[in-house]
């Protein structure tokens, strides 16, 4: 490993130097003064020096020691998770289905992606669309989020206040998402057997549109870039997404 200060580094550039100086000057006048002094300092350098290099090499031995330990600990830790989500699902699965008597509102960031809506954990479009997906339902007339069944499920957040920093460029919605059937709360959002988009603000860079009509959503989900082409409007100078995402968004909360 081995590890010196600056300030000892520089305090040794500056003895090497002066030593050369003196050696110059002791064989140049044939002269012997300090000789034993300077010896007796060169000996305990040294002495220190290999007790240093001695530590280096424990510090090193204990270092990679450390790496092992912390290695198996986050085995452990994994096992734990891999435990501790599969007896959940089993208690969970015993417990029965917590069926919320009317939607939890959640709320996520969508983005475009080759063509399709996702959240950063599913695709969403309508479900007739993905006939061969057991988690889609086929008695609801709008979309939901594509292979979302439990114990994954669909995952929102509980507030705007909570969603990820959101930047400009490309194509992306904020959307309030209907969280229904079997809903499982976590620290700062909800994870649900059924989700759909009944609120959404699409933006990109310089244009936006707002809207909660159930087929306007449809359209977005279903083709993005056409149906922003065909429904949004410039983005006002003095508007805030922020504020305005609150304004639209968690207006109804």
């Amino acid at each position: 490993m081995g590890w010196t200060s600056k300030d000892l580094e520089d305090t040794v550039a500056r003895v090497e130097r002066l030593r050369l100086r003196y050696d110059t000057l002791k064989r140049r006048l044939r002269r012997a003064d300090g000789v034993d002094e300077v010896e007796r300092l060169d000996i305990s350098i040294q002495r220190r020096r290999s007790r240093i290099k001695h530590l280096d090499t424990q510090i090193d031995r204990l270092m990679q020691e450390r790496d092992r330990l912390e290695g198996e600990v986050l085995g452990c830790f994994r096992g734990a998770e891999a435990l501790l989500v599969d007896l959940i699902d089993r208690l969970e699965a015993l417990d029965g289905p917590s069926w919320s008597p009317d939607p939890v509102p959640g709320y996520s960031v969508l983005e475009v992606e080759d063509g399709f809506v996702h959240d950063g954990d599913h695709t969403w479009m309508k479900p007739l669309l993905r006939p061969g997906c057991p988690s889609w339902r086929r008695d609801s007339p709008h979309q939901s989020a594509a292979c979302a069944a439990l114990p994954c499920g669909v995952l929102a957040y509980k507030s705007l206040d909570e969603l990820p920093e959101i930047s400009g460029g490309t194509l992306r919605a904020v959307a309030e998402i209907a969280m229904s059937g079997r809903v499982i709360e976590h620290t700062d959002g909800f994870r649900a057997e059924v989700g759909e988009i009944v609120a959404l603000v699409a933006f990109d860079e310089t244009h936006w549109f707002r809207s909660r009509d159930p087929d306007q959503i449809d359209s977005f989900v279903a083709a993005p870039a056409v149906t922003f082409d065909l429904l949004a409007a410039q983005i006002p100078v003095d508007a805030m997404l922020y504020v305005e995402l609150d304004l639209f968004l968690g207006g109804r909360r």
